[in-house]
């Protein structure tokens, strides 16, 4: 073939080309615009922790109602407490006058005592909220729960469960810890006042409620059998978590109180050891002294077991804050000034020098590296 009809086939090859090439121009005016995928659209930002919370969490509504596990007990009021109590007594019984039905001048009045119990707000949220609740505070737990390393094999995970006045407090999975969840609670305190005018008595009550981030609820006994101490716990742990705060508290409560049942047997063996060391020195005391003495041993452990746990919590959450969207001074010091929680910040400093996993060993095994106090 010649250079010439070469020339030719390649011109007719190339309209061709052109000419298909015009046509699928053509027909593409004809069809649909491509749908844009999610990875063209432009990334939300995922909301953090605090963002989630304030959203989702924080106005939940719930109705305030007293659990039957949790009945009034009659109280010895602090000289703090009673205090208090009395000033606002004080300010009722002036409110009683003004409006005509005591006379100040000849009132007489009288405390007649006091009584505790548990108050609690209910989480009302809907199903999603509740099911990204369980998911979000389930994950954070994890979280946490995976800095211990091989430490945190085997250790229990968390069965959430909104609380109710009919709500069954109890361990349905023993692999578990039962969550319940509120909106808040605390404690109500009642302090009741007998005031009289002439010959006619009235009482008049003052309830002032304390509220509280989370709990723990457990029972510490001992027996004396065999020249040995043995130290138990009574009931099956289960924790009360208060959600409705804001983000710091809401994390706070979710951590510690879990935390607080997975190093109680380290802290029970501790209280056990360091009653039968000392046992010799009161074993001939009368019972009553006895136990007077393991309270004391017992109530030092429970300071020291407060101090590890939120210590390292704060720890946590001061790593953590950002990611989390925290407050850094509300999530590391929400204690402040209160005697149950005096070793937090000693045991704090000892523990800057540990890996959150030797920490935890050092806890279980060795507590005297941690708790100088």
């Amino acid at each position: 073939m010649g250079l010439e009809n070469i020339l030719v086939k390649k011109r007719e090859a190339l309209k061709i080309f052109a000419g298909t090439a015009a046509a699928f121009t053509g027909i593409s005016a004809f069809l649909p615009e491509r749908q844009a995928s999610a990875e063209d659209a432009p990334k939300q930002k995922r909301p953090n922790f605090a963002e989630w919370h304030a959203s989702s969490v924080k106005n939940t509504p719930g109705k305030r109602f007293f659990h039957p596990a949790h009945p009034k007990e009659e109280i010895k009021l602090s000289e703090e407490q009673f205090n208090l109590v009395q000033k606002r007594f004080h300010d009722e019984v002036f409110n009683l006058a003004q409006r005509g039905r005591y006379d100040l001048r000849t009132a007489k009045s009288g405390f007649v005592g006091a009584q505790e119990m548990a108050f609690f707000v209910s989480f009302d949220s809907d199903e999603l909220h509740w099911a990204d609740y369980m998911k979000i505070m389930g994950r954070e737990y994890n979280r946490f729960i995976a800095q211990f390393g091989t430490a945190s094999q085997g250790l229990p995970s968390l069965h959430f469960e909104r609380l109710a006045p009919a709500t069954n407090l109890s361990r349905q999975f023993p692999e578990m810890i039962p969550t319940y969840v509120v909106n808040s609670f605390g404690k109500c305190q009642i302090a009741t006042f007998k005031v009289s005018q002439g010959r006619k008595w009235d009482e008049v009550s003052i309830k002032r409620d304390i509220p509280d981030l989370g709990a723990s609820e457990y029972t510490i006994k001992w027996a004396f059998k065999d020249d040995q101490i043995s130290v138990f716990q009574k009931e099956n742990p289960y924790v009360f978590v208060s959600a409705g705060n804001n983000p710091e508290d809401a994390i706070n409560a979710l951590l510690s109180e879990p935390f607080h049942v997975i190093v109680r047997p380290f802290t029970i063996s501790h209280i056990e050891r360091e009653a039968n060391e000392n046992y010799p020195a009161f074993r001939d005391d009368p019972l009553l002294k006895k136990h007077e003495r393991m309270k004391e041993i017992s109530n030092q452990w429970i300071l020291r077991e407060e101090g590890f746990v939120h210590a390292m919590i704060q720890n946590y959450l001061k790593q953590e804050a950002d990611r989390l969207g925290l407050d850094p001074k509300k999530a590391v010091d929400p204690f402040k000034g209160l005697p149950r929680y005096r070793l937090i910040e000693p045991v704090g400093k000892n523990i800057q020098g540990f890996s959150p996993a030797d920490a935890y060993i050092a806890y279980r095994d060795v507590p005297e590296k941690l708790l100088a106090d």
